[in-house]
């Protein structure tokens, strides 16, 4: 088998894309976003696609380029956020080897940092319409399940820096690979 690639799941704003590149770099792999693969593919932000086609044709769109990085060997892959709602394909993932790997924080931290980033508008448009911080709750209370289900590994990132996450991703890597 080739090498497998890592992947990164968690709600919005978790750090998934930040924690990505950092691990990538640190491993010598390639680094994939699927949100920023989709919105190249499209030639839109995910809001102007939202907007324009609906969650359906994003959602589709997303689980199309979930199917492609599966066949990726030895990367790095940042997910979207309702990237594990797509069930089916997270099987395949990990029968092919994959490692998956849950970025988790509170609601509170997540709030604060979806105010604190600029590319909150563009990147990530409302699910319901309704208020951010009530839709943030709602939306991790119904996923948390899905992450823990799939996940191989569970890192809380609310207290650490990104440093500190790779490393401890690397460290479960690292005796994952001398118990095989």
């Amino acid at each position: 088998m080739t090498s497998p690639s890592y992947f990164l799941i968690g709600a919005r704003a978790v750090g998934k894309t930040t924690v990505g590149k950092a691990l990538a770099h640190r491993l010598g792999r390639a680094f994939h976003d699927t949100d920023e693969l989709i919105t190249s593919r499209a030639g839109l932000t995910i809001k102007e696609m939202v907007s324009r086609y609906g969650w359906d044709y994003f959602r589709d769109l997303e689980k199309r380029v979930l199917a492609e990085v599966t066949l990726m060997p030895a990367a790095v892959i940042a997910t979207g956020g309702g990237a594990i709602m797509h069930r089916h394909q997270w099987q395949k993932i990990r029968h092919c080897g994959h490692l998956v790997i849950w970025l988790a924080a509170p609601v509170a931290v997540l709030r604060r940092r979806l105010a604190d980033d600029g590319n909150t508008g563009a990147m990530r448009p409302s699910l319901t319409g309704g208020d951010a911080g009530d839709e943030l709750a709602a939306v991790v209370a119904e996923r948390t399940p899905l992450y823990s289900q799939t996940a191989d590994l569970r890192v809380d990132v609310a207290l650490l820096d990104t440093e500190r996450i790779v490393a401890d991703i690397v460290s479960y890597v690292l005796d994952k690979r001398r118990v095989h």
